[in-house]
């Protein structure tokens, strides 16, 4: 017999809803030609949480007496500074969660130079480097647009 319960009420089984991961890019973003709207800005790149950010921190001995918000905000900003002029930052959406992470961005769906940059390998290293360890492969995500609104 099946550890599975069967019922026939409808209601009483609701169908969760799977997160909306972003896809690979593999073209520049565009206006739908039969909506007319412009396609969501995704982003590639390596996203933080806070608890990342602590681990970090604490792994690099980053202002251990402070308040947690000043080391991370610090210990966000000395990552970010390692890396080149050409990397920013951005809030995305989290995959399957609300609110948003901090995340370093090594490309997007913006332009044909972003694209471009999100599948370069080098620029990986670089943000490993800036981390101290590897980090695995970036990820794509949404970015957060609606950020004035959290």
């Amino acid at each position: 017999m099946s550890d599975i319960q069967m019922t026939s009420d409808k209601s009483a089984v609701k169908a969760a809803k799977a997160p909306k991961v972003p896809t690979a890019s593999k073209h520049v973003r565009r206006l739908n030609p039969k909506t007319g709207r412009m396609s969501k800005l995704k982003v590639c790149g390596f996203a933080f949480s806070r608890e990342d950010i602590d681990t970090w921190a604490l792994e690099n001995n980053v202002l251990q007496k402070q308040h947690a918000f000043n080391r991370r905000f610090y210990a966000f900003e000395m990552i970010v500074r390692k890396l080149p002029d050409s990397m920013r930052w951005a809030i995305v959406k989290p995959h399957g969660e609300e609110g948003g992470l901090k995340c370093i961005v090594i490309g997007s769906n913006e332009s044909r130079q972003d694209l471009i940059n999100a599948y370069t390998p080098g620029r990986v290293t670089l943000v490993h480097n800036a981390l101290g360890k590897d980090a695995g492969q970036p990820k794509w995500y949404y970015l957060r647009e609606d950020i004035h609104d959290l």
